[in-house]
């Protein structure tokens, strides 16, 4: 019983700044950006191919290779005085070669109509992928210029639904959850340069001048090729010299010299472990003392505005049930009437596609 009144007051107290669940009345509600005119893709409403329910699922994605996305919706402005919850689903319906999957937040005085990737953010949270790079971005507005998160934590990769949840707790720590569970916390402080880095190489004891880091080195009796085949050679046809030749007068001698045929181009020295070598040198760390305390980090008295905008090589990036809220509970159970509801139905309808689409490779 205890439990059920904390829960009723809990919900009671918390405040749901904006909820966005793309009903199909969404676009009411939603500015697509005219920045970058021709260049800029459309959305559409769909679950994508593999879903729970059709409409519960339902939300935006990207229809065109190469262009840029940029979406956004206003709200009754607000102050994040305490916590700041921001969740959010995506599902990367295509192999994900180059795209984001994120999403911003804005004062309510930023330009809809001319939204775009030079638009000043407040907070930037989601997956950014490409190639090889694989970051889940948490950036922070202080004083104007955006603060990235020091964590490298790469996000899902797969075709499935994936839950993000960002927390600013009381302006002095965050967490990070992925899907529900707990991916990352602390102290916003320690994680994020807003000023001068509290942490800091001891400038009193940099890297000694005899440390040798070289872990290989060339073999010292091996043959030295580059004397032995250098690329060019005399020309062994050329006239010798005159023996009435004076270099005071006539300058030196020089033969003419042509590219030597037994050169090796590929030929690299032979390299033995370096006896000397002494690991990668690691500067010992101390705190900054030039380090100040920032003031009011991860503070907005003005935040009014939430927006997609991403440039993605690939199609189907599909953004659904975004809620910004002051309370982790409320942020839960939003999550358990959404993603939820339709995690394990969507993962046995993606695996029936995929059986089918290898079925139909195996005909042919």
């Amino acid at each position: 019983t205890g439990q059920f009144f904390l829960a009723l007051i809990c919900s009671i107290q918390a405040t749901i700044f904006f909820k966005e669940e793309f009903s199909p009345s969404w676009m009411s509600r939603w500015v697509p950006s005219q920045w970058n005119g021709a260049s800029q893709g459309k959305w559409q409403r769909t679950p994508g191919a593999w879903y729970g329910d059709f409409e519960r699922d339902s939300g935006i994605t990207t229809t065109e290779r190469n262009k840029f996305y940029s979406i956004s919706s206003k709200f009754p402005s607000f102050s994040n005085t305490e916590d700041l919850i921001i969740q959010y689903s995506v599902k990367f319906t295509e192999n994900i070669e180059c795209g984001g999957g994120y999403i911003k937040l804005f004062d309510s005085n930023f330009d809809q109509d001319n939204f775009g990737g030079k638009t000043p953010l407040l907070i930037m949270v989601g997956p950014d992928i490409c190639g090889p790079s694989n970051k889940i971005q948490f950036m922070l507005d202080y004083q104007g210029k955006g603060k990235a998160w020091k964590k490298e934590i790469k996000a899902p990769t797969d075709k499935l639904t994936h839950l993000y949840t960002f927390a600013l707790l009381d302006g002095k720590s965050y967490e990070v959850y992925v899907d529900q569970q707990l991916l990352n916390k602390g102290l916003i402080e320690d994680e994020w340069d807003f000023d001068l880095p509290k942490i800091i190489p001891d400038p009193k004891k940099p890297k000694p001048q005899d440390w040798d880091d070289r872990e290989y080195i060339n073999d010292p009796n091996g043959e030295d090729e580059g004397i032995v085949n250098p690329v060019m050679i005399p020309d062994p046809n050329y006239p010798p010299m005159p023996d009435d030749w004076d270099d005071d007068i006539d300058g030196p001698w020089e033969v003419q010299m042509i590219p030597n045929p037994n050169h090796k181009k590929d030929w690299k020295p032979k390299l033995i472990r370096n006896p000397n070598y002494r690991g990668q040198y690691k500067q010992p760390m101390i705190k900054n003392p030039e380090y100040k305390k920032p003031k009011n980090f991860a503070r907005y008295k003005d935040i009014g505005g939430v927006g997609i905008d991403i440039w993605t090589v690939h199609s189907g990036a599909l953004f659904d049930n975004i809620i910004i809220t002051d309370s982790k509970l409320e942020a839960a159970e939003f999550a358990q009437s959404t993603f939820a509801l339709s995690r394990q139905q969507e993962k046995e309808m993606f695996e029936e596609n995929l059986s089918d689409l290898k079925a139909d490779e195996g005909k042919f």
